[in-house]
């Protein structure tokens, strides 16, 4: 049930008693000290400067495109959720289809996306169209001056491309800053367009849930494919021109007649320029983060910096955690050059600004890492020669190293100021099966150096974000970044003895190891109280412990007894990690709202529904009685 809460969501009085304030006195030492930059408070549980207001769009210029705080990751997601769908069409304008469908569209008083090539805005009747589709209040994506294939392009190359397709727009239009927020690449073919697109003021419009009009147009089979096409909160894509497209035409009429009738809405994508607030974001419950003594965190990307997202996230949680782009590859351009991802810096910008802590992840991980990592120059795999072990390790102690200098000079030192409290320093090093006397997964990394990668990866990021780029000073937190090992599956006993025995093999070696995580991405048919007993493995061990990546899906159909059930495990889960609040570093929920969760084919399962209100599992996160 997908309740919009107009009410003021209280907690029980036992929840009330013990955690009327966010405070986090026992976590004192995890948590930056000192003065942070742009007023943001350092410590979750110190005193905030009231939120940023969301950023509005920039102005459009020459330039810019007038996109909300555009983000590189391609929008699929529709304003609003449940039964609505926002429209979309390549390639036009069309002068027989587009002016077609655009009365359809009059009539139905329906606003769409257009995405408009340069080539045929040229042609003659093109500008004309296009000052029709932008006067019937439709919105614009820049789809390149002839769509080319740019997913090879140069960034040079992609960029004098989209600044000339703006200008040939406005040039149609007679305005000089007329908006064109989006852009979507031709054929899905992206290469560095995002990024230059967000340069430019455009949202990346992502190419999903097509009907293959392309192919054919048979009206039957494109009916077909666009009623499988058109789901509930995201994106269609279909075209109005690129030839004859008689059959979408007719497609589209049928199918949404079909659902008009059945009360669908149609909308546009979110990210759109002066687009309506939504009215669920309406901020009038209890907050998670004041519901526990330790913070809650949430796994995002830039998506969630800006309007409802924002406003939600602030409202609930004190940390963050980035979800994809803190990663090993993220950190590397095509060229192999280090740099610090554009969506890093907007993530820890906003963590600044809000008074946020920063959990990174993560350092050393076997998947999502360059290939490169492992080979020779020529290409070739690295063994386990001890040559070969002295290359690898230098790469991941420069890795580290590097990734540290960027956090460091663009925030700050560790400790002071800077919103970095921890980092998942490795991940997953343990292996599903009981298959090997040491327990650990055979990654590259194992490969080349054995379990010896975990304690080379630990020293490290002790010596990098503890020692080197620290603060120093009388005052100067001591370890002020706490350092993880990381895994799934905690929860079963067989994989959580081989991790127990690896962390106290690491104890033994000396290993500057802080903390242990458990994802938890749990589902219905485990026993909550498993929870408990992964807890229970390392209390008194005086390492912290954290609840890293948490969700949990209802299954398929989703039904009101299976949110029901779901609810009650939630509220479960939640009181057992409150009785750990003396050693919990934080309690993680991998995403903001279901729509952007990972496992959201699998049923809702997150805290809130896609238009951000907060569902029946959220009053169970923060201890409401379930009615």
């Amino acid at each position: 049930m997908k309740t919009a809460f107009s009410r003021r969501l209280l907690i029980t009085s036992a929840a009330a008693t013990a955690f009327a304030a966010y405070a986090i006195p026992a976590h004192a030492a995890m948590q930056p000290t000192g003065p942070t930059r742009a007023g943001g408070a350092g410590a979750s549980g110190g005193p905030k400067q009231p939120a940023k207001p969301p950023k509005q769009p920039a102005k459009p210029g020459p330039k810019n495109g007038g996109a909300i705080n555009p983000s590189p990751t391609p929008v699929a997601l529709a304003q609003r959720s449940g039964n609505v769908a926002a429209l979309t069409f390549d390639d036009g304008p069309n002068p027989v289809t587009t002016p077609l469908l655009l009365d359809y569209l009059h009539e139905h008083n329906i606003k769409a996306v257009f995405c408009v090539v340069g080539s045929e805005i040229t042609k003659p009747g093109g500008a004309e169209i296009l000052r029709r589709i932008v006067a019937e209040g439709h919105v614009l994506a820049n789809h390149t001056t002839s769509y080319a294939d740019m997913g090879a392009w140069s960034a040079k190359a992609v960029r004098k491309d989209l600044m000339e397709n703006l200008r040939i727009i406005r040039q149609a239009l007679g305005d000089p800053h007329a908006p064109v927020p989006y852009f979507r690449a031709p054929n899905g073919s992206w290469g560095v367009t995002p990024q230059v697109a967000v340069e430019l003021g455009m949202q990346p419009l992502a190419v999903v849930n097509v009907i293959n009009d392309w192919v054919t147009q048979d009206i039957p089979t494109l009916t077909a494919n666009l009623r499988a096409a058109m789901k509930p909160g995201e994106v269609v894509l279909a075209h109005d021109s690129g030839g004859d497209r008689s059959g979408t035409l007719a497609a589209v009429k049928a199918v949404v007649d079909e659902r008009l009738a059945d009360g669908w809405t149609f909308t546009l994508p979110q990210a759109t320029p002066d687009s309506p607030r939504l009215a669920s974001a309406v901020l009038d419950y209890y907050p998670l983060k004041h519901s526990a003594a330790f913070p809650m965190g949430v796994a995002i990307d830039q998506r969630e910096t800006t309007g409802a997202a924002a406003d939600t996230l602030l409202h609930n949680f004190g940390q963050i955690t980035p979800e994809n782009h803190m990663k090993p590859e993220e950190w590397y351009d095509a060229d192999r050059r280090f740099r610090i991802n554009p969506q890093a810096v907007a993530l820890m910008d906003f963590a600044r600004d809000n008074g946020l802590r920063v959990y990174g992840h993560v350092l050393v991980w076997h998947s999502q890492v360059p290939a490169w990592f492992f080979e020779h120059a020529d290409g070739t795999p690295l063994t386990d020669s001890a040559a070969d072990q002295a290359e690898l390790t230098a790469r991941m102690r420069t890795h580290i190293f590097n990734v540290a200098k960027a956090l460091h000079d663009g925030w700050g030192a560790f400790g002071a100021g800077n919103p970095l409290v921890a980092f998942d320093v490795v991940n997953e090093v343990i292996d599903d099966s009981p298959n090997f006397a040491d327990g650990m997964r055979r990654s590259r990394w194992y490969e080349v150096l054995g379990e010896n990668l975990v304690d080379l990866a630990f020293a490290f990021a002790q010596e990098a974000f503890n020692v080197k780029y620290a603060a120093k000073g009388p005052g100067a937190p001591e370890n002020p970044v706490a350092l993880f090992i990381n895994d799934y599956n905690t929860e079963y006993a067989d994989k959580r003895g081989r991790y127990a025995a690896l962390i106290e093999r690491l104890r033994e070696r000396g290993a500057p190891i802080t903390g242990v995580g458990h994802q938890f991405h749990v589902n219905m048919t485990i026993d909550v109280t498993w929870l408990e007993a992964a807890l229970a493995t390392f209390k008194g061990s005086g390492l912290h412990q954290a609840v890293t990546e948490f969700d949990m899906p209802t299954g398929t159909p989703v039904t009101d007894a299976l949110r029901e059930q779901q609810a009650a495990f939630i509220r479960t889960a939640f009181e057992t990690f409150r009785a750990h609040a003396d050693e919990m570093f934080a309690v993680t929920v991998w995403g903001l709202n279901d729509a952007r969760s990972w496992r959201n084919d699998r049923g809702e399962p997150l805290l809130f529904a896609d238009d951000y209100s907060p569902k029946l599992a959220f009053e169970a996160a923060v201890g409401h009685e379930i009615r």
